[in-house]
């Protein structure tokens, strides 16, 4: 991964996870939060017929023995309608689903082991790695579902196994667009969004690997740098559709 002291802290953090950049928007909605009461419901008011109706179908979905990933699906339908009724009660029934989910959620789960097959190939031949991709699926996998039950945009499992590949193989590159401090790129913008954007857009225009290293040489970036790196490079290409994107990682606060 580079320098001495990245193999240092690699050698003990078991689950490495990176902080993502507030937004401008980000920023002044958490002001806006802290500065505002609490909107508890009136006690003894069950609501509207369609909040009652919603909370009996959350109950039956609870009670079942549906799967973690079954739940998702069919929870959030009522989740959404609850939330626009009795957001405190809403915001209850989805800690009760993610519990039922984190439980469920274990490394022989069909979903881990696909991801593990996707992304393998990327990952190298380190069982110690393979291991802390299956940990680390599983923990952003749950933060991604909170996400979802609170109606915010998630990530999906191909665009989540393929960012954290990147985290795992190249943090040079997350680290990079989050703070511009540890790479000779002369690639620049205003923010984390800007940077992966402008990346991006780069390597796409990129029809194979000699081509990007011919921009690179155009960027005068070292050959030598990990962006020059040709798995990179294919994990990057292989999967361009929007939500893979390295701006959504940014969005969806994986990054």
């Amino acid at each position: 991964h580079g320098s001495l002291g990245w193999y240092f802290m690699d050698k003990f953090v078991q689950l490495p996870f990176v902080i993502p950049s507030l937004s401008d928007q980000q920023r002044g909605e958490y002001l806006l939060r802290l500065f505002s009461g609490p909107h508890a419901e009136e006690a003894g008011d069950s609501g509207p017929p369609e909040a009652q109706e919603a909370e009996a179908a959350l109950r039956r979905v609870l009670g079942s023995g549906a799967y973690a990933g079954d739940l998702v699906q069919q929870v959030a339908g009522p989740l959404q309608e609850l939330r626009h009724k009795a957001p405190d009660r809403a915001a209850q029934y989805a800690e009760q689903a993610i519990e039922r989910g984190a439980h469920q959620f274990t490394d022989e789960d069909p979903e881990i082991i696909g991801q593990l097959q996707a992304y393998t190939p990327f990952l190298g031949a380190s069982p110690r790695t393979i291991k802390r991709f299956a940990n680390l699926y599983r923990f952003y996998r749950m933060i991604q579902w909170t996400r979802q039950f609170q109606g915010l945009e998630y990530a999906d499992p191909p665009a989540l196994g393929k960012w954290l590949t990147i985290m795992l193989r190249w943090p040079q590159l997350v680290r990079w667009i989050q703070w511009e401090g540890e790479a000779s790129l002369p690639i620049t913008g205003a923010g984390p969004t800007q940077r992966a954007a402008r990346f991006e857009e780069l390597l796409h225009r990129s029809a194979d690997y000699a081509a990007w290293l011919d921009v690179l040489d155009q960027n005068a970036v070292t050959r030598n740098s990990w962006c020059c790196d040709q798995s990179l490079f294919d994990l990057l290409k292989r999967s361009p559709e929007q939500e893979s994107d390295l701006v959504r990682a940014l969005n969806v606060g994986v990054w």
